[in-house]
């Protein structure tokens, strides 16, 4: 999941290169073209992105814990997933997997450090809960009205349903860890692309 790469993405998309797919696929499954995009959005992050350092915070004691403190990431405004100053990396394993509709690839330390660059790309963002997160035994799931306005010369804002499933470890070696982190994005490339390219200038984004 990397909030600020879906720009790239939807620019491929729209030529056909990509499908909106609920599976992501792993990052040595994915075409050339995919993978080439993937890699040379996030130098682009790391080169002109202001990266901000997440304080490193130790792993839950239980599994109220890691709810919680999930809960609480999402309780910042704005959340972590669009450039917040809170983000625990903690809660993580540090192999966990991270995935969107487009690619997946694993590593808390490289998820932590695309976040960190998040903020130089976005002027101003809200997110809606849209309703109560969904938790069980295997998995907290929250969906969110999200809306963020692109720093672009042209003020893109866009808007979209967004969710993201953490699915917690199975085993003894991540106990009360989350290993998956599955994000779903509710929109079409051609609509993604749609609102990239209109001028935002005087939309409201909160």
């Amino acid at each position: 999941g990397e909030t600020m790469f879906f720009v790239f993405w939807f620019f491929v998309g729209s030529a056909g290169a990509l499908t909106t797919t609920r599976q992501a696929p792993r990052m040595e499954e994915s075409n050339p073209l995919l993978k080439a995009a993937w890699v040379a959005t996030e130098a682009f992050g790391k080169a002109f992105g202001k990266e901000k350092p997440f304080a490193a915070a130790e792993a839950p004691k239980s599994r109220l814990e890691l709810v919680r403190r999930i809960a609480d990431d999402y309780a910042c405004v704005p959340p972590y997933f669009l450039g917040g100053e809170r983000f625990d990396a903690g809660v993580y394993a540090e192999d966990c997997e991270f995935a969107d509709p487009f690619v997946s690839f694993r590593g808390r330390d490289r998820f932590a450090s695309n976040l960190g660059n998040l903020g130089s790309f976005i002027t101003d963002a809200s997110a809606r809960a849209l309703g109560d997160p969904e938790i069980t035994h295997e998995a907290y799931t929250q969906k969110f009205l999200v809306k963020l306005r692109l720093n672009l010369p042209w003020q893109p804002v866009l808007a979209w349903p967004w969710g993201v499933t953490h699915v917690f470890a199975s085993s003894t070696k991540d106990q009360h860890l989350v290993v998956r982190h599955l994000e779903q994005w509710d929109v079409s490339p051609t609509e993604g692309l749609r609102q990239l390219i209109t001028h935002g200038k005087g939309k409201q984004v909160t």
